[in-house]
């Protein structure tokens, strides 16, 4: 993957934009999982390979597409092994030869909670050994949560052999945030997020504050790879909490007493 020019900020056409911790000047494909020097924005690098579910159904017959039929040959591990198999192998499933390169960085869907003592990531791991490289979680807006989340991931080994990106929304309202927490499975919005947007003057602007809080608190979870952001219908505001939130950052970076505490923040455009 290319790597964008530093100095300016991206977004997804397509509502939502990723950031990962990286060394600088490296891609995701050059090392193995771990807490790096820098939050660098970037467009997905692969496919991102989701099973079967009634989110992911929905959200197809939502979207250009609305004439989608629910076909499932291929579980997310079988599906998983196919990409590393065109990739590795220059082959399907069946043998037949795939010419030209693939170079696939290749994703899976996860959806973060709170681990109950007895609790082990076992559909991680059997992600990881088909060959997944990095996660991306549904909506989890409780930084508490997180990382409660995360570390279990790393006392399990995961993060050691997966990147994480943690999906956070830009919410524009209360309701808007009620309809997600019903009606997205596995998304976590606390109470006091929700409160938040029913209390303010203007909820919009609520909204993004409480993304833009997140942003500063995900890079202090050692753990965590790197942040999703997703806001349907309102992704060119994506670009301005990007901007803010490094502006944040930097500012937090020289404050008396939080030197070497907050990570630097990177932008670029592919």
């Amino acid at each position: 993957m290319r790597q964008p020019p530093a100095g300016e900020f991206s977004y997804r056409s397509d509502q939502c934009c990723s950031c990962r911790i990286s060394d600088t000047g490296s891609t995701a494909r050059e090392h193995q999982p771990r807490s790096g020097s820098a939050w660098r924005w970037h467009h997905n690098p692969g496919p991102l390979v989701l099973g079967k579910d009634a989110s992911s159904l929905s959200a197809a017959r939502a979207g250009d597409q609305p004439g989608a039929k629910p076909v499932f040959d291929l579980d997310s591990r079988k599906l998983i092994e196919t990409a590393v198999g065109i990739r590795d192998r220059h082959e399907l499933p069946s043998g037949r030869r795939v010419a030209g390169d693939a170079d696939f960085f290749i994703g899976v869907a996860d959806t973060p909670l709170d681990p109950a003592p007895s609790w082990t990531p076992v559909s991680l791991r059997n992600k990881i050994a088909a060959g997944a490289q990095f996660a991306q979680t549904q909506f989890c807006m409780d930084g508490a949560i997180t990382r409660r989340y995360m570390n279990r991931l790393a006392e399990e080994g995961i993060t050691e052999r997966l990147f994480v990106l943690i999906g956070i929304a830009l919410l524009p309202s209360a309701r808007t945030a009620l309809w997600m927490r019903e009606h997205l499975p596995g998304s976590i919005i606390p109470d006091a997020v929700i409160d938040r947007l029913a209390r303010a003057g203007d909820p919009k602007a609520e909204g993004k504050r409480i993304c833009i809080e997140l942003l500063q608190e995900l890079p202090q979870i050692p753990a965590v790879s790197g942040a999703h952001i997703m806001a349907p219908r309102n992704h060119s505001a994506i670009a301005e909490v990007i901007a803010e939130a490094r502006s944040a950052g930097r500012r937090a970076a020289h404050e008396p007493g939080r030197a070497g505490a907050s990570r630097r923040w990177h932008g670029g455009r592919r």
